[in-house]
């Protein structure tokens, strides 16, 4: 199967500064990509000042034009006089030429602004809205999949004698590493790679071959502020099952459900609470385990992100049913929707920063161009802020609404949006070696 994600928004910085600048850069950070205030901050902005632009630009052009910033510059390379002109005709006629470049880009600019020596760029919502919900609806399980590259990576762990979880967690991050490399499009073998790492808790010592070391933190018991030695993975595993179990009894009792169905899941449900446990802190620092018979947070992180899956999925479901008893209209082909019906600035947020931006997230998740790094923390944060974000928008919008045959079509944009969010949800759930679960 061919693989052709796009890394949009790193594209659109890179189509920015080449334009301005004249100059071809990769993982530049001049330009900053915003995640939040996006009304008035914009999507990305930068600074105008022309020190800012230091090894990017030349700040002397000629005799008669001496730039005093980053838009001067543009324009004096362009050949256009800009000496007589006011900081805000320069603006104008800076922002014109990169609105119209920027047609030419996958994402478009809409309109610019300058704030101080701030420049803010407002991108075209409704073309990037259609862009990154068809995108992920249609590739699916393959979103944010790279093409096959010609390198493969073998790794091992060596075994911490004296901690189970500790040799839990070095499993845990061994098997999230190779689902990353296998979706940045890298091979991925049991012995002699083109690049052989072993992940291990010990600084110090000789390792075999040719293997290079990922210096991995322990599990620690937080009371005692030393490594967690008596604990093992099953008697873990079962105090989170019994602490879940206890949590959601009175939840059922409240509801009149019976807890059959949840308590199918509730292996599942565990095993993610304790992986997100695990691989939510840098892969170097010590995990802290916290004392499962009095604290709540199982409830939180890893299960809140299962819960709004399922959420999702039931939203999904319902949607199916009233088509099918007639209460619906067939949900329209995803290329007749209109999605500028998606007009929510927290619709623009789960699009822009979770839909269109998950392949890059993965992307992000290890480095390993000076040297091996592996973020699965990036994942847990993706997650939990993704969700968050989502809980926000379920409660002030209703995606289901009824008797009302003129407000269709942003039901349909918003299920196909929701479809989208799934996608990236399970997708990164799988990193995880996580499935989502029905009952929560």
């Amino acid at each position: 199967m061919e693989y052709s994600t796009i890394f949009h928004v790193r594209n659109l910085v890179e189509n920015i500064i080449s334009e301005l600048t004249n100059l071809e850069t990769e993982n530049s950070t001049i330009i900053k990509v915003n995640s939040e205030n996006l009304l008035q901050n914009g999507e990305v902005s930068f600074l105008s000042n022309l020190r800012v632009w230091r090894g990017y630009v030349s700040c002397h052009l000629n005799d008669d034009l001496e730039p005093k910033n980053i838009l001067d510059h543009y324009l004096g390379s362009k050949n256009f006089d800009f000496k007589h002109l006011t900081d805000e005709e320069v603006g104008q006629e800076t922002f014109k030429r990169l609105v119209s470049k920027s047609k030419e880009w996958s994402l478009q600019i809409n309109s610019c602004s300058l704030k101080k020596e701030r420049v803010c760029l407002f991108l075209n919502r409704p073309q990037i809205l259609s862009l990154a919900i068809k995108t992920a609806v249609k590739n699916g399980h393959s979103y944010g999949k790279k093409a096959l590259v010609n390198e493969c990576f073998t790794l091992k762990m060596q075994v911490d004698k004296g901690s189970e979880l500790t040799n839990q967690r070095l499993h845990f991050l061994k098997d999230v590493t190779e689902n990353i490399l296998r979706l940045q499009g890298y091979g991925v073998s049991e012995e002699n790679g083109d690049h052989n790492y072993i992940l291990t808790t010990k600084s110090e010592g000789i390792i075999e071959g040719n293997y290079k070391k990922i210096v991995c933190g322990v599990v620690k018991n937080l009371e005692l502020n030393s490594k967690e030695t008596s604990l093992t993975w099953k008697s873990y595993l079962c105090s989170k099952k019994e602490k879940l179990l206890e949590l959601n009894a009175h939840k059922y009792k409240t509801e009149n459900k019976e807890m059959g169905d949840y308590n199918e899941d509730i292996e599942e449900i565990a095993r993610t609470v304790i992986k997100f446990e695990l691989l939510s802190v840098k892969p170097s620092r010590a995990v802290f385990l916290k004392n499962v018979a009095t604290s709540d947070d199982t409830m939180k992180g890893a299960a809140f992100i299962l819960y709004n899956t399922a959420r999702i999925k039931a939203i999904l479901n319902k949607y199916t049913e009233k088509e099918l008893d007639g209460n619906y209209p067939k949900l329209s082909n995803i290329e007749d929707v209109d999605f500028s019906c998606l007009n929510q600035e927290e619709e623009w947020e789960l699009v822009y920063n979770f839909i269109l931006q998950y392949p890059e997230m993965v992307q992000s998740c290890i480095k390993h161009k000076s040297s091996f790094e592996i973020c699965p923390q990036y994942v847990s944060s993706f997650l939990s802020r993704l969700c968050q974000q989502f809980s926000a928008f379920y409660r002030r919008s209703r995606v289901l609404v009824e008797g009302y045959s003129h407000l269709m079509p942003t039901v349909m944009a918003r299920i196909y949006m929701l479809q989208a969010l799934l996608v990236v949800l399970e997708n990164a759930l799988a990193i995880f070696g996580t499935t989502s679960v029905t009952n929560m």
